[in-house]
């Protein structure tokens, strides 16, 4: 089971405010059918039209013919991450491929010139001031650099946010909300590859490019390998674990390893007892920053497998209902998962390698069913009938795994910001959890999301 540590269990304790769960139960007590499901003497609460037997895979898997037919073999899964690759740079950044020599000074100016944000943002509850934002800017600057400078080749040995701006504390909106950061990029997991152009000033921050994202990580959670081959060889793994849980926690070292993350497996010794364990190869920062490695174990109940899983709409279904219930974590913040994060991670257990974002996610090179804005309802059931369980459905700013139909009305499983009621015409709730939900909930335009989907990404197709 996924684990958090103490403080960030406290700070996610509380996501409904008492209006949300008063409407919730409003809805879910409504004579309308399907406008909420409340069971048990608990009162445990679902969406509305959701019931407890939908969190089950099995539900869907009933719908489908062959849910444990393999739709991608490793061949085919090849040929989609080099297509991905191959499609366009504004998908994924070809790290492996960079020059090695940059101009540090130039993208250093380049960092320092870019847009401060225009609104207000507010840092532990305060307004923050151009002040700040001159700290910033100074750190920036003041790094040392050079017109030919090396490339530095790191690895992320712990989980670690990727931020806008070098900071650490959260920026948000509204000095009362500290779901959403401002600065927040995404979240990368132990042992991703990554190119360093550039330090701050004091050495806290570096400035990294990962495959699918860049920006300032702390210098801290990234280790930095000798060259170019070393880093070659932390990534090219013959016998290898990935997690298969939204999250566990390594014994001793407590270093926190998200869905997808691969460990190098290890061949154990006759002197040594770990019996139902897995022992693996663990990335560490050595005291002068360079890559290491430590031995470790992983037991085998964790919520692990040898090798990448095969690609079965039964297995999407596994991995991404694992996630239900856990909280939203915008760009990856308090070790959990947005929209595009979640679909990232569960294809990720079959080795397949997509962008980050939910825009990028939907431009991938697989089999596109495309929503017109002029499509009537009908034209659209249409589109959303030929859908297979498992796949893709996604408008700007969002993208979720369809399920399947159920009297009448399309389900979804996504991790969710928030969200108004079928019924109501004003109001989001904030929902700030993983769900499954219809797609008669609506947006903050008061449209529902059946209507709002501009398109249908089948990565099988």
């Amino acid at each position: 089971m996924k684990k958090r540590s103490p403080w960030k269990q406290a700070v996610l304790m509380v996501f409904l405010t008492a209006e949300a769960l008063s409407r919730l139960s409003q809805a879910a007590q409504a004579e309308k059918p399907g406008y909420g499901s409340v069971v048990n003497q608990y009162e445990i609460s679902y969406a509305p039209g959701v019931t407890a037997e939908m969190y089950e895979p099995e539900y869907w898997e009933r719908q489908c013919e062959n849910p444990e037919k393999e739709l991608l073999d490793e061949a085919g899964i090849a040929a989609l991450n080099e297509a991905i690759w191959k499609d366009s740079s504004d998908l994924v950044n070809h790290i492996r491929e960079a020059d090695p020599i940059i101009n540090g000074t130039e993208r250093k100016i380049c960092w320092a010139s870019r847009r401060l944000p225009e609104i207000p943002l507010y840092r532990n509850g305060k307004r923050m001031t151009p002040a700040d934002y001159g700290a910033y800017l100074s750190d920036i600057l003041e790094a040392e650099t050079s017109r030919y400078q090396q490339l530095q080749y790191v690895i992320c040995v712990e989980q670690a946010d990727v931020k806008a701006w070098p900071e650490t504390e959260t920026v948000s909106k509204d000095p009362k909300d500290p779901y959403y950061d401002e600065f927040q990029v995404s979240s990368v997991g132990v042992n991703a590859p990554a190119l360093m152009d550039g330090q701050t000033g004091d050495g806290r921050f570096a400035h990294v490019v990962f495959y699918d994202c860049e920006g300032w990580v702390r210098m801290e959670h990234l280790a930095v390998c000798r060259d170019r081959e070393e880093w070659i060889q932390v990534q090219e793994m013959e016998d290898f674990l990935v997690v298969s849980s939204p999250g566990i926690y390594l014994e001793l070292s407590g270093q926190f390893l998200t869905m997808g993350t691969r460990l190098r497996l290890l061949e154990e010794t006759e002197s040594e007892l770990n019996w139902g364990c897995y022992k693996v190869e663990i990335p560490c920062r050595r005291e002068d920053g360079s890559y290491g490695t430590v031995t470790g174990v992983i037991p085998v109940k964790e919520g692990v497998c040898e090798g990448f899983l095969p690609y079965t709409i039964g297995n999407v279904l596994e991995l991404s209902m694992s996630f239900l219930g856990d909280s939203y974590g915008w760009g990856g913040m308090y070790d959990s998962v947005d929209c595009s994060g979640l679909v990232q991670a569960v294809f990720a257990c079959f080795g397949i390698r997509l962008p980050r974002n939910s825009a990028s996610q939907a431009k991938i090179p697989a089999k596109q069913v495309l929503f017109q804005e002029s499509m009537t309802q009908a034209q659209r059931k249409e589109q959303l009938d030929g859908m297979r369980t498992g796949s893709w459905l996604s408008f700007p700013g969002h993208i979720m795994i369809y399920l399947g139909m159920e009297k009448e009305e399309y389900y979804v499983l996504s991790a969710v910001g928030s969200a108004m009621l079928p019924e109501e015409t004003s109001g989001m709730l904030p929902i700030r959890r993983v769900i499954i939900n219809t797609l008669s909930m609506k947006r903050s335009n008061g449209i529902t999301w059946e209507q709002e989907i501009t398109a249908g990404t089948d990565p099988a197709g």
